[in-house]
């Protein structure tokens, strides 16, 4: 599992670090890294984190964690409010 972010940022291409960097996040959960493979995604790089990071409860295997494709669907709503 890992704690995934969906950024406020939209674009044909992949994202670069200039683009993405200081962007705040739309929302994010706990998901299982399978959620990138089902839904398509890859990993394309690492940033140093620019976010503050709370408490985020304590990690058990009883963390609620997001479905595959709830990510897809918070981007999908991302894009048609633009």
């Amino acid at each position: 599992m890992f704690l995934a972010g969906l950024l406020e940022w939209i674009s044909d291409s992949q994202p670069t670090d200039e683009a993405i960097v200081n962007r705040p996040i739309a929302s994010r959960h706990f998901a299982h890294i399978k959620m990138i493979q089902m839904t398509g995604g890859q990993l394309i790089g690492e940033l140093t984190p620019w976010w503050e990071i709370d408490n985020l409860g304590s990690f058990s295997d009883d963390i609620p964690t997001a479905g595959y494709n709830v990510f897809t669907i918070l981007a999908q709503k991302q894009a048609d409010a633009k």
